[in-house]
């Protein structure tokens, strides 16, 4: 190796270290998303978003509402 690293931090970078190159072919990456599970996935999205924003605007106005 050529780095000047020592202890642990060298330890863990010769056990990472390749040594050869693989004999398997690489992974498939899934199928794209069809449009409509995309535009499901994002719609979910959206949703939890706007809840999350829902939960903390209710939070706030209850702690403005027990001010003195």
């Amino acid at each position: 190796m050529a780095c000047s690293a020592s202890g642990t931090w060298r330890k863990f970078m010769e056990e990472s270290m390749v040594i050869s190159p693989s004999d398997k072919m690489p992974c498939a990456l899934p199928p794209p998303y069809e449009p409509e599970e995309l535009r499901e996935f994002l719609q979910r999205k959206a949703n939890s978003t706007r809840q999350v924003e829902t939960w903390e605007d209710e939070y706030w106005r209850s702690i403005d509402n027990k001010k003195p």
